[in-house]
């Protein structure tokens, strides 16, 4: 298969870490100020060398294959400033949904849901129910990290596992007060980021 040229904009490390693993052209955007989705391969990067950083006002110069839009940041705002008129009407697109709708958990049009030319990929089940998707096609890739194959896990810890970033901090929208409900009478440990916070 041919290697694609991909843009996308750094906003979850950890994923990004693990799309960027299958070899393509990636192309990171960046900006002098750092700003959101513009911190190119990030401080003390581990992602592959052909993941590679271009100044955001190079980008409509790119010869690219995809976009993939995370935010709706991404595409309400950034393609029309970074993207050139053919990118924006001819280069295919994935929305690349990581969050529930807000502010309402039902009744939320997506920001890509009115674009049939763009896919929407949501990475649960829960998100694509419960998004109005209006008529982009969608599909689900469920959340992903990359694993490290040396590590093998025995079982032997007597309890499930909830992997959740910030979870805490995020309340209802990332299922905190379950998470705390329900480990009052099952074992449960959390993993992510500030999971030792709350005493997971």
């Amino acid at each position: 298969m041919k290697k694609l040229s991909i843009l996308i904009w750094h906003i979850h490390g950890a994923y990004l870490t693990a799309i960027t693993q299958t070899e393509h052209n990636w192309y990171v955007p960046t900006k002098s100020d750092g700003s959101e989705g513009y911190s190119g391969r990030g401080k003390d990067s581990t992602l592959p060398g052909y993941v590679r950083e271009v100044p955001a006002d190079q980008v409509k110069d790119l010869p690219l294959d995809l976009i993939i839009f995370q935010t709706p940041r991404n595409y309400q705002i950034d393609q029309y400033e970074i993207l050139s008129e053919v990118q924006r009407q001819e280069v295919p697109g994935i929305y690349l949904e990581h969050n529930t709708p807000e502010p309402h958990p039902t009744h939320t049009l997506h920001p890509a849901a009115e674009n049939p030319r763009v896919q929407l990929v949501h990475v649960t089940h829960y998100n694509r129910l419960m998004w109005d998707n209006g008529e982009a096609p969608t599909r689900v890739i469920e959340h992903s990290v990359a694993i490290d194959p040396t590590i093998r896990y025995s079982g032997q810890r007597p309890e499930g596992i909830c992997v959740i970033n910030n979870m805490q901090h995020r309340g209802r929208i990332a299922g905190y007060d379950l998470f705390e409900i329900l480990r009052q009478r099952v074992p449960l440990t959390s993993v992510g980021m500030d999971a030792l916070a709350i005493g997971a």
